[in-house]
């Protein structure tokens, strides 16, 4: 009985310290809006930052007239403010025909943390007649997305747009003011297979020619021409090659009939 009693007690205890422990702390990426870095936000774990302000064109919008979901087109510029016709020092313009309406201010901007994408998104604020328009910007995280791509979901409900931005500064610790730091998007400068066996061809041809001088060199002490390994190989080598065209195209050329005349 006593031991009953004192296993209750113990599991009471225990789960009282379970659950008396203080849930963690949500996961945040905080910026200084409102200073030259609100165009980056660090996060609250582990301290990594996302910085896209070298996504942003001055005095342009980096995407235009970006047609949405929705019927309506949309300029948007990720850090710096714009003008485009009836949108003025604006971050996000909607066009409707010839109705041009700021969605979301520069310098108006607030980081959250979606944990079920896990993407950060960027949420740019602007006044739309007596409300407050808000237009959500999903940063999606591209390692290899060197150009960024903007698409335009549009409107949700009333005042509230959504839009998703694919890049590499969309990942923690991949850009600076001045850009990515290091980004292969695999458009160029990767080397296909048929450059590696010429690669290879090249370096075994160098290899074969430096080991055979140097063998003649020091082995038959030979000098002049006599130090290219086996010498008479390669001079005949033309020979060999004309040879083998010839019996290719011998057997490529149709039949020619021969006749003999009679008399």
């Amino acid at each position: 009985m006593k031991s009953a009693l004192m296993l209750f007690i113990i599991v009471v205890l225990l789960l009282k310290t379970v659950y008396s422990q203080p849930p963690p702390p949500l996961k945040q990426c905080i910026a200084q809006v409102g200073t030259s870095d609100q165009c980056k936000c660090k996060m609250t774990d582990d301290g990594s930052v996302i910085d896209i302000t070298s996504l942003g064109v001055a005095n342009a919008p980096k995407f235009k007239d970006v047609e949405g979901s929705d019927g309506y087109k949309y300029s948007y510029d990720p850090c710096n403010s714009f003008s485009e016709g009836g949108c003025q020092d604006s971050a996000m313009c909607r066009t409707s025909g010839e109705l041009q309406t700021t969605i979301g201010e520069a310098g108006h901007m607030e980081y959250q943390y979606d944990m079920s994408t896990k993407n950060v998104i960027v949420a740019y604020i602007a006044r739309e007649g007596p409300r407050i328009a808000v237009s959500e910007v999903e940063l999606i995280c591209d390692p290899t997305a060197c150009k960024p791509t903007f698409e335009a979901i549009g409107v949700q409900q009333e005042f509230l747009y959504k839009f998703k931005l694919t890049s590499v500064c969309a990942c923690a610790n991949s850009c600076t003011e001045s850009g990515p730091m290091n980004c292969h998007d695999g458009s160029g400068g990767a080397i296909g297979g048929g450059t590696i066996v010429i690669i290879i061809a090249i370096v075994g041809i160098v290899l074969y020619i430096t080991a055979g001088v140097l063998y003649q060199k020091i082995r038959n002490n030979a000098t002049g021409a006599d130090l290219i390994p086996n010498k008479d190989l390669w001079k005949s080598m033309p020979g060999l090659i004309k040879g083998g065209f010839l019996f290719v195209f011998s057997k490529c050329l149709p039949n020619r009939a021969r006749y003999t005349s009679t008399n």
